[in-house]
């Protein structure tokens, strides 16, 4: 599985102490500490099972979204945004409405943001920046991931995927499983105009270190992608 990392948002919050460093992330949409080790919990099981046909972009910033968007997975299932998420407590998932449940009056309270609302609202902004490059997949997934066991969520026919921490696996297994919608090519274009969306061209990289590869055999390594750029310059002359 091919990485692309926006490492200037991981920069930026390292430089920052740990209060000053969450406020900031709060005021520019920058990933928590604890987002981001549930992004990184998410990572590793992907990249133990998907090959290099997988793009896996993280905190992607893009013009139509205002908070960077955690994970989009680009390869043969499609595309699919996912946000890992690292919350404890007793939840419902009905439809687009997301609730907490008030312990103290035991009955369920719109909680926020909406992360069901959120998360549509990041494959929207994808499906957006890729219309204006003049793609268009055929459909854009949105997944919740819940990556501490200590959450429960009743769920009823929410809007976007749910997936547990002891689903993960299965859900990871799933892709490999899910019909073909995307070829080679068209993953590449796809990840091509994402991926210029945090600085990076073919001619080089600003953060080279942005790009890794990984397979299930192998020790990840930084790597070079020479096609990875071709397409969204063609759509862009377009």
């Amino acid at each position: 599985m091919k990485i692309i990392e926006n490492t200037s948002q991981n920069q930026k919050s390292q430089q920052s102490n740990v209060l000053g460093g969450v406020i900031g992330s709060l005021k520019l949409g920058r990933a928590t500490p604890q987002e981001i080790q549930s992004q990184q919990a998410v990572i590793s099981t992907l990249e133990k099972v998907l090959d290099n046909r997988h793009f896996l972009l993280q905190n992607v910033t893009l013009a139509e979204q205002e908070m960077p968007i955690p994970l989009i997975l680009v390869g043969p299932p499609g595309v699919v945004v996912i946000s890992p998420v690292a919350l404890r407590g007793v939840y419902r998932a009905r439809v687009d409405e997301w609730e907490q449940l008030d312990k103290q009056h035991q009955s369920y309270k719109p909680a926020v943001p909406n992360l069901i609302i959120q998360t549509e609202q990041m494959a929207q902004a994808v499906e957006e920046h890729l219309k204006a490059q003049n793609i268009y997949p055929s459909t854009i997934e949105s997944v919740l991931v819940f990556t501490d066991p200590g959450v429960h969520i009743e769920m009823a026919h929410p809007a976007v995927r749910i997936v547990l921490i002891d689903a993960i696996d299965r859900f990871t297994a799933g892709l490999l499983q899910a019909p073909v919608l995307l070829g080679k090519e068209e993953a590449q274009e796809i990840a091509d105009c994402l991926a210029k969306s945090l600085g990076i061209t073919a001619e080089g990289s600003p953060y080279p270190d942005r790009m890794h590869s990984h397979s299930a055999t192998s020790p990840r390594r930084a790597v070079r992608v020479p096609r990875l750029w071709t397409g969204c310059r063609a759509a862009n002359a377009l």
